[in-house]
């Protein structure tokens, strides 16, 4: 129905009809709808209320008079018969009168200061105990003990009639709760009954299977699906916790409401009818015509054809519609088939571009790049085209340059000469275009000759200067050695010591700067060769365990089961000496620990220590050469800042790398990876 609507410009008017039609009278009958059953309602609770007030009043009213009664006999002489226990019975011939004359249930008896009954309207009753004394003025509803009724206790003090100061017993009223009943009523318009939800107790015709969990207040109403409930608490201690309720027939009162309902909704679907038939009518002298536009228009969607055109007829807005609509669609035509020439022409320039791009990067000289771009533009221009470093006069040109990243000093490479005529904004732009690549090309050439030797110039010196160094430095540390044996001298030792140690710095660090320098020139010799894991490890433990031992730490491996790998085993020994080395330099106490495991691309050494650690900030730090962080042990741990960064290049050599991981305080983790088949490169 809603999909019908949305879809249906037809459907939308009718609905429009249907809305301004019925709508109003909606409107109308929802308001009488809640205003007329709201008063109904009210006033019927007013009524009952009112009922309930006066039924109330009327039951407390019965109570005052029984109270009036007894405080008026109480005051007769002949209760001083009390004191000789009624003798001659004219307190039960008195109270048997009383019984006889009254208008509502109940019984009387007169009570001595012991508690004893010594007179009763119920004869058998007499001489039994009533209560214990003092009696309170009254008791709520009980069990009464001679009748078994439910009743409420009423008591009034009894005086000698000579002195008013002297108590000689009580006279009692039971009243039985019967009596409520004559208050209630029961027909199919209304049922009022007294209810107490605490005690459960019920005089009148309560409502079966009517639950009165809603009673919250003293007064107040609910309703059920068929009945208006009232209920009024009762005013007094002797009935505290009753309330009178009142159910009203909702059928009954609501009748009038219901057949007035009943006319207007058939009044409305009348209304309804009539709408349909006529309005459907009048929308289709709407809707024709603008039907046939949307014809044509999924027309031109389907066929992607903008030659068709809205036949119209009239002069009206429709029409007029239709017009706007045929000239939209000739300038739409237009744009398309101007934008389909160009969008094939851009597309020839950008695959011109693209084969242009893909030539001159191959190539790796000057000239010979001018001369595949002179070929390439000749044959997109259908034309000669030359390519000179000097200007010409007599042709159209375009400069080919580019800007010095040192100086910011624009280069010329040359020209780009063709015929002058008026070309198009594309072609000038693919023209600006290849002199922009051939001059960024003439910069990548000329950066690459620098780099390349700036490289040289770089791999040279090192290696002139390593060997430079190397050669006394090797005679130093020969001579120190031999020292070393012929000194005797405390003194005379440790500074040969200290001589030889200084040494070993020294050829230390020249072999990390020539190591990393090869790295750099790409000129590091590979040898690929299968070692089995547990042989390796065995070896690093040989040369780095006898340090942890020094310094009274644990030195521990961890492989559950030996495997093989392709690699380069003098540096892979390397990296993880190196590492082992930096664990033990750095842990104090504790150890270390070297774990081997792998999965089907890699093997892995994690290199744990219980040191110092390192912060994530230092951690960043000390992957830059020369760099070193102060740990608290670096006075008395020396180093070159080299042996990380060598082992992180010397790991992806093999196919790898190397993290770190530490928390600073407790230690540091470095991870090694190389890969178990390395390839030897070309």
């Amino acid at each position: 129905m809603f999909k019908w609507i949305k879809s249906s410009l037809y459907a939308k008017l009718v609905t429009v009809f249907l809305l301004v039609t019925l709508l109003p009278m909606l409107i109308i009958w929802s308001v009488y709808s809640f205003t007329a059953k709201e008063q109904i309602i009210e006033e019927k609770l007013r009524e009952i209320s009112n009922l309930s007030k006066q039924i109330s009043t009327s039951l407390n009213d019965q109570l005052q008079q029984i109270r009036f009664d007894l405080n008026l006999n109480v005051k007769y002489e002949i209760f001083d018969d009390i004191i000789v226990s009624d003798l001659d019975q004219r307190i039960a011939n008195f109270l048997s009168d009383k019984h006889s004359h009254m208008l509502h249930k109940g019984e009387f008896h007169v009570v001595n200061m012991d508690g004893s009954i010594i007179a009763s309207s119920i004869q058998k009753v007499v001489g039994k105990t009533f209560k214990e004394t003092p009696l309170k003025t009254f008791y709520s509803i009980e069990t009464s003990k001679f009748s078994q009724k439910k009743v409420i206790i009423l008591t009034k003090k009894v005086f000698m009639s000579f002195d008013r100061t002297k108590q000689i017993g009580y006279l009692v009223h039971e009243y039985d709760t019967q009596n409520l009943e004559n208050f209630t009523s029961s027909d199919a318009y209304a049922t009022t009954f007294f209810y107490n939800p605490t005690k459960g107790y019920v005089y009148g015709n309560k409502i079966a299977n009517t639950k009165f969990y809603q009673i919250k207040d003293k007064q107040g109403f609910f309703f059920t699906d068929e009945l208006i409930f009232s209920y009024q608490a009762l005013k007094g201690k002797e009935f505290e916790g009753f309330y009178l309720i009142q159910a009203l027939n909702k059928s009954k009162v609501m009748s009038f409401y219901n057949q007035f309902s009943q006319t207007i909704l058939l009044s409305m679907l009348f209304g309804l009818i009539m709408v349909v038939l006529i309005g459907s009518k009048l929308v289709k002298i709407f809707t024709t015509p603008i039907n046939q536009l949307s014809e044509v228009a999924k027309q031109i969607e389907a066929k992607k054809d903008y030659s068709i055109r809205v036949k119209t007829k009239g002069e009206d807005e429709i029409a007029f519609l239709g017009a706007t609509i045929n000239n939209l669609l000739e300038t739409v035509q237009s744009m398309m088939e101007h934008t389909q020439k160009e969008s094939s022409e851009r597309l020839r320039i950008l695959t011109q571009l693209i084969y242009f791009f893909n030539a001159i990067t191959q190539e790796n000289d000057e000239e010979t790049v001018f001369e595949v771009a002179r070929q390439r533009v000749g044959e997109f221009l259908n034309e000669s085209v030359e390519i000179d470093h000097k200007e010409n006069d007599t042709k159209f040109q375009k400069l080919i340059s580019y800007k010095n990243i040192k100086t910011n000093e624009k280069i010329i490479c040359g020209f780009m000469s063709y015929t002058s005529k008026e070309r198009s904004t594309l072609e000038e732009q693919f023209l600006q275009s290849i002199a922009t690549m051939v001059g960024l090309q003439m910069e990548r050439l000329h950066l690459v000759e620098e780099a390349n030797s700036a490289s040289e110039a770089k791999s040279s010196f090192i290696s002139n200067m390593s060997h430079e160094l190397r050669t006394p430095l090797n005679a130093i540390l020969g001579f120190s050695q031999i020292l070393n044996k012929k000194v005797e001298s405390e003194k005379e030792k440790r500074m040969v010591d200290n001589i030889l140690t200084a040494g070993k710095h020294l050829l230390n660090l020249i072999n990390d700067i020539l190591d990393i320098a090869k790295i750099e020139a790409g000129k590091i010799d590979i040898h690929v060769e299968e070692i089995d894991v547990y042989t390796l490890v065995n070896e690093v433990e040989v040369i780095t365990s006898k340090l942890a031992i020094n310094k009274g730490l644990y030195y521990k491996t961890e492989l559950e089961a030996t495997f093989s790998i392709s690699t380069d085993t003098k540096l892979l020994k390397q990296i993880l000496v190196n590492q082992l080395s930096n664990a033990i330099k750095f842990t104090e106490n504790g150890g270390v620990i070297i774990k081997v495991w792998a999965d089907e691309l890699n093997a892995y050494f994690d290199i744990i220590d219980t040191g110092v650690g390192i912060s994530q900030e230092n951690i960043n730090k000390l992957f830059k050469e020369f760099v070193q962080i102060d740990n608290g042990l670096q006075d008395k741990q020396k180093g070159t800042g080299l042996g990380l960064v060598l082992s992180k290049n010397l790991a992806q050599e093999l196919g790898g790398d190397l993290v770190l991981s530490s928390v600073e305080g407790r230690g540091t983790i470095a991870h090694v990876s190389v890969t178990k088949e390395l390839k030897k490169k070309a």
